[in-house]
């Protein structure tokens, strides 16, 4: 195997089996260190390794962002989801402030702090449909005393208010002057009355023809008419003479009540105030 060579050399001489041998060992050896690299001190990593390791970590959870109050949320139209063709419309919802869900809005009323006549008119005729009960304030034979009577009733907020007129036999005090038996005469003295009173007028009365200084619903305007008169002159004895005339008279009634002692706590409080109010049923 080892031959002598000139100059002290020595000759390594071997088969091609032992060549072989010494790459076997090698490769053996790189493979071992490779592989020990590789498995056990993580400087070597693959793409699937390192997506496996990301994947068994615990997946992080982003929680939405919390609504802001007030705020609303408006879908927009599209398309169903399980049908494309079917179009879905918009919704309007409100955000929960708790939970952060979308809640569907609820109609705001409008509410008018200043209705128009109009709108109260319905009001007022929607409360007389529905009251069972009502109260006559007053029976009025001058119409100022009815308006006076409307406008103490809308000072007391009693509504709704409705007047109507009609004719009735009511007693009157009339101031009586003097009495004719020719209309001409009769005619004299009311033209000369004419200068002291407006309300001067005759009456005919069979054959005969009266002459009255003024007609009065209430019997003490009558007197004090008949003194001033006396005072300015007047010649003649004047007599407060009290009839039964059929006259127009308006009946002033307000409110519109379900049960009965409502009304009558109405009543109550209207006698404190002058009236003397009663309570009527309208299904009668």
């Amino acid at each position: 195997m080892f031959g002598n060579l000139p100059g002290n050399e020595v000759e390594i001489r071997g088969g091609p089996g032992s060549i072989r041998t010494v790459l076997l060992v090698v490769l053996l050896v790189t493979v071992a260190s490779a592989a020990y690299i590789y498995f056990f001190t993580g400087v070597v990593t693959t793409h699937e390794g390192k997506n496996f390791r990301q994947s068994a970590q615990p997946a992080m959870v982003k929680k939405p962002l919390p609504a802001r109050l007030g705020a609303e949320t408006v879908g927009r139209a599209g398309t169903s989801p399980g049908n494309p063709s079917q179009s879905v419309a918009p919704v309007v919802t409100k955000p929960n402030a708790e939970t952060g869900e979308a809640k569907k809005a609820k109609p705001v009323a409008d509410v008018n702090m200043n209705p128009s006549p109009k709108a109260r008119a319905k009001v007022r005729t929607a409360c007389k449909s529905k009251g069972g009960y009502a109260l006559i304030v007053g029976e009025f034979v001058l119409g100022n005393d009815a308006k006076r009577a409307e406008a103490r009733l809308k000072k007391a907020a009693v509504f709704p208010i409705s007047k109507r007129s009609i004719t009735k036999p009511e007693p009157m005090h009339r101031v009586f002057v003097a009495e004719f038996g020719e209309r001409k005469n009769a005619t004299t003295e009311l033209e000369s009355l004419k200068k002291l009173t407006p309300d001067a007028f005759i009456l005919p009365l069979k054959n005969r023809y009266q002459v009255f200084a003024g007609s009065y619903y209430r019997k003490g305007q009558a007197e004090k008419e008949r003194d001033r008169l006396c005072r300015k002159g007047m010649k003649g004895k004047l007599i407060v003479q009290k009839v039964i005339v059929r006259i127009p008279v308006t009946i002033v009634t307000a409110g519109n009540f379900t049960d009965k002692p409502d009304a009558l706590k109405v009543v109550h409080r209207l006698r404190e105030a002058g009236f003397r109010a009663r309570v009527i049923s309208r299904n009668k």
